[in-house]
């Protein structure tokens, strides 16, 4: 089990960043940090970082519109599994359960192993629970739907 620490600049729902009453970023726990990164990897397209990196994105976008089939099945479920592992979470931390809901529709459920800690050193969990829908209902994309820290 590997430990996780950092934090990243807090944002809202919408994606917009969050100012405290004396006008400064506030910071995001390092549970909610890994989280939105994890997020951010499955909803980009690679190419939309090109300057910087290529392995940033899932390029999930690829699969709207498809019936799934098993080999799409087991192609998209690899493909979250490889560039979350790739990029974020060490592979033995890592447990992704796919689910297809109806015949172009995932839940996709991460399960994640790991001390993590903020940046003063604080035990946050030992452990999250992530749910996303792809494609998003109202658009493309995915959506994150429910996360739960697990504490033993």
């Amino acid at each position: 089990m590997a430990i996780y620490f950092g934090q990243d600049l807090k944002s809202d729902f919408s994606g917009d960043l969050v100012v405290n009453s004396r006008g400064d970023f506030e910071l995001a726990s390092a549970t909610r940090t890994y989280i939105d990164q994890i997020s951010f990897v499955l909803r980009t397209i690679s190419q939309d970082f090109a300057a910087s990196n290529y392995t940033v994105g899932a390029n999930l976008h690829q699969f709207i519109g498809q019936l799934i089939t098993d080999a799409l099945y087991q192609d998209f479920e690899y493909r979250v599994i490889s560039v979350i592992s790739k990029t974020l979470i060490k592979r033995n931390d890592l447990e992704v359960t796919v689910v297809p809901i109806d015949v172009d529709e995932f839940l996709i459920y991460i399960k994640v192993d790991g001390l993590f800690i903020n940046n003063n050193g604080e035990y946050e969990t030992d452990a999250l629970d992530i749910i996303f829908s792809f494609p998003m209902f109202e658009g493309d994309g995915i959506r994150l739907i429910s996360f739960q820290s697990r504490s033993s």
